[in-house]
C-alpha cells in the first residue's frame, strides 16, 4: 500500500486524505498547530463542493451543523430597514453555510474513520 504524508489538516488536506484513503493509500496528515483548525469564518458549501461532500456521505452531517443564518438586512440610524438580502438571493448568504472549525472537524473525522 503506498504511503502518503499530507501537510495541513485544513479543508483541502482532510478532503485529500479522505479520497486517498478511500483509494488504498496509507495516509498520514501532519499539522503544525491544531489550534489553526479551531478558528475561521463561515464557509459556503455550494456548487462542486456540494457534490464532493455528498459523495463523501457527509451532506446530512454538514446540514445539521449549518449557521442557520436568516439572511442580511440593513437598517438606518432609526432602525428602519432599507435593504434586505434573504438567504440564497444574492450570494451574500447561502443555504449551506458552516463555520470553518465545524467543517474541518467533520472532514477530519471522515478521513480518520477510514480503515487505513
Amino acid at each position: 500500500m503506498p504511503r502518503v504524508i499530507i501537510s495541513g489538516a485544513g479543508i483541502a488536506g482532510t478532503v485529500l486524505a479522505y479520497w486517498l484513503g478511500k483509494n488504498a493509500f496509507d495516509v498520514v496528515v501532519v499539522e503544525r498547530s491544531m489550534s489553526s483548525t479551531q478558528s475561521g469564518q463561515i464557509i459556503d458549501v455550494e456548487g462542486p463542493a456540494q457534490e464532493i461532500v455528498t459523495r463523501m456521505g457527509l451532506m446530512e452531517e454538514i446540514k445539521s451543523n449549518v449557521t442557520h443564518e436568516a439572511g442580511m438586512r440593513f437598517v438606518d440610524d432609526s432602525g428602519k430597514e432599507f435593504a434586505r438580502f434573504p438567504v440564497g438571493s444574492t450570494g451574500i448568504s447561502n443555504e449551506i453555510e458552516i463555520m470553518r472549525p465545524a467543517l474541518t472537524r467533520i472532514l477530519l473525522a471522515a478521513a480518520e474513520n477510514l480503515p487505513n
